[in-house]
């Protein structure tokens, strides 16, 4: 890549930390609060609430957006425009200022964002260009830092000081990109991919295909979690030798192991450049999926075993899911650039974004009662579309 491009890749990944960082955070206002109630003075449940409007307000508002932003072709001004909104949001709620209005604004920002980050950095490669797939394993890399540093570090607000400063700090993570953004718009826009009159249309098909195996990779490893979270709720303490944890520590694995891989996977790609089988890398990861859900068949059909042998088993699980994220997310991403066109780049990944979003949403309509059958299904379902993909026209 030419230095000017690699330096606007550069903003827009240290860009996507602080925004990640921001998302993530504010989903932790609920969560936290329910969970805490010696935090503040005021009703909880409020606050959960908050998350909640503010997460449907997204799903209604991102495709919107995103047909706009390819209609018109001003990803960065709408992107822009969005962190600015979202920006003035979180300042009225900061001040207490919590209304149908400012949770709209908020989310209409957030959605404006959400819809044109990915393209944006899409944009600036070339439709069968390679170095894409870096593009997006880095992209990843910088989601999982700010999911992962989110989750301790706003606890830590709330533990230390009040709900508003978390507004407060959300609405300067905005900032901070505001400004990498503005001081990189020179270099983005310079190296922005312009719609061509001769490029070819999007394949549909397998754009389609390609989300519908990501969300379906994402509900089956949102299942296994769920599994092992049950099981590990049922310890108070955790015994490992002659040292006792907290179980709830464990549950950090995920983001730790998938940090590893997509660091590795990072430097892998930097001495290999190319000759990578999107189609063979997708397969892998399912049927990594199938082991990760052999693994924890036990727990599923509750058999007794000691809290040592449990213990490996729920790191066996976590590592084989961030090892399917890691390889799987990227690629497909990768993939879905090179399949679709610029003049519907951002309606593409808002198209994954929004399923993902239900997915969190409404997990309740679509998690199985029963434990054992929701491991044997993923076990199948994995194993069958390794097999498949393989059998499928999708390009390398």
């Amino acid at each position: 890549m030419k230095s000017n491009r690699i330096f606007a890749v550069f903003l827009l990944i240290i860009s996507t930390i602080f925004l990640s960082l921001q998302f993530f955070g504010f989903q932790h206002f609920g969560i936290i609060d329910q969970l805490n109630n010696d935090i503040t003075n005021v009703n909880t449940i409020k606050y959960a609430t908050i998350v909640s409007q503010y997460t449907n307000y997204l799903i209604i508002l991102l495709i919107p957006i995103a047909l706009l932003s390819d209609y018109i072709q001003k990803r960065y001004e709408v992107l822009i425009s969005g962190i600015i909104l979202s920006g003035f949001g979180f300042i009225l709620l900061s001040l207490q200022n919590i209304n149908f209005f400012t949770i709209l604004l908020s989310a209409l920002g957030t959605a404006s964002i959400i819809a044109n980050f990915p393209s944006l950095l899409a944009s600036l490669f070339d439709k069968n260009e390679e170095k894409r797939n870096l593009g997006f394993i880095l992209f990843f890399l910088a989601l999982t830092i700010g999911q992962y540093t989110s989750s301790f570090s706003f606890e830590k607000i709330f533990e230390k000081s009040s709900i508003e400063l978390g507004f407060t700090v959300l609405y300067v993570l905005l900032l901070i990109v505001l400004l990498l953004l503005g001081f990189s718009r020179k270099v983005i826009k310079n190296n922005i991919k312009t719609l061509q009159k001769n490029e070819s249309k999007p394949n549909t098909i397998f754009i389609f295909l390609t989300i519908l195996l990501l969300v379906v990779s994402e509900i089956m490893q949102l299942s296994m979690m769920d599994i092992t979270q049950i099981k590990l709720d049922t310890y108070d303490v955790f015994t490992l030798g002659q040292a006792k944890f907290d179980p709830q520590i464990f549950t950090g694995f995920t983001g730790t192991f998938s940090l590893f891989f997509l660091i590795t996977l990072f430097f892998v790609y930097m001495v290999k450049k190319s000759g990578y089988n999107t189609k063979n890398i997708i397969s892998i990861s399912f049927a990594l999926l199938s082991i990760s859900s052999l693994i924890i068949l036990p727990i599923a059909f509750e058999y007794e075993f000691d809290k040592v042998s449990f213990f490996f088993m729920f790191l066996g699980n976590m590592f084989f899911i961030a090892l399917v994220s890691s390889l799987l997310i990227p690629f497909s991403l990768g993939l879905m650039g090179k399949l679709t066109n610029q003049k519907y780049l951002s309606t593409t990944f808002s198209v994954l974004v929004f399923l993902y979003l239900l997915v969190y949403q409404y997990s309740d309509f679509w998690k199985m009662k029963s434990s054992e059958i929701t491991v044997l299904f993923v076990i199948g379902i994995s194993f069958l579309l390794s097999i498949l993909i393989v059998k499928l026209k999708l390009p390398k």
